[in-house]
């Protein structure tokens, strides 16, 4: 490929030359949209609002979940954090309670783990969305396959899903794996997002580097 000089070896983190054509392609877009950048920005939302909770660089989390998760520091190198059953029990169940502040149904999106090319050394996980203290009104009941089949080489990266549409207040979400793959399911976000986002990143919307040349 042309672009094989900007990666390093695990084909996966850039090289040095890639992180100088990302900067300098950057510095391109913000000298083009300097000059019409507002004199006072105001910082806004996804649409009609959004409540989001990440702690995979933190390990900080404020959301309540399950005697039987932990915020596991599964990556000490790179200092990454994801909520988990822990190591020693990979096959574990557990949950997490997510919280719709808003006044009308909202889309929840999850952030999780995922490797690749198949098989994925995480489990086919469902996932069971209902909300609290009322556990037999299921709001939504759907599979996670914790793989991507977009890179040839071996790949360790987050992976978004829209898991339901939850309605004001506080609901649960719980998760069950369907296979034992020795590694537990590793949730890194949660996103409660108008009905008009359907996925987002590690951290937020969409990476997109489509504009790069």
């Amino acid at each position: 490929s042309k672009y094989r000089n900007r990666y390093a070896q695990d084909f996966n983190h850039m090289s040095e030359k890639g992180h100088k054509h990302v900067a300098e392609e950057i510095k391109k877009i913000v000298e083009r949209e300097l000059p019409s950048y507002p004199e006072e920005p105001r910082r806004g939302d996804w649409g009609d609002g959004d409540s989001c909770h990440s702690w995979y660089q933190s390990g900080e989390i404020n959301l309540q979940y399950s005697l039987s998760s932990l915020i596991e520091h599964y990556d000490p190198h790179n200092g990454k954090f994801a909520l988990s059953t822990g190591p020693d029990n990979p096959a574990g169940r557990g949950w997490v309670i997510v919280e719709n502040p808003f006044d009308t149904p909202r889309n929840l999106i999850l952030s999780y783990l995922a490797t690749g090319p198949p098989p994925s050394i995480y489990p086919k996980t469902e996932i069971i969305v209902y909300p609290e203290h009322d556990e037999s009104k299921i709001l939504s009941r759907m599979v996670l396959n914790p793989v991507t089949t977009d890179y040839e080489h071996r790949v360790h990266i987050v992976l978004t899903t829209k898991v339901s549409v939850v309605m004001p207040g506080r609901s649960v979400v719980k998760w069950i794996p369907l296979e034992n793959t020795g590694k537990p399911f590793r949730l890194t976000a949660t996103a409660v997002v108008g009905r008009d986002v359907e996925e987002g990143g590690i951290m937020g919307a969409i990476k997109d580097f489509t504009f790069f040349g």
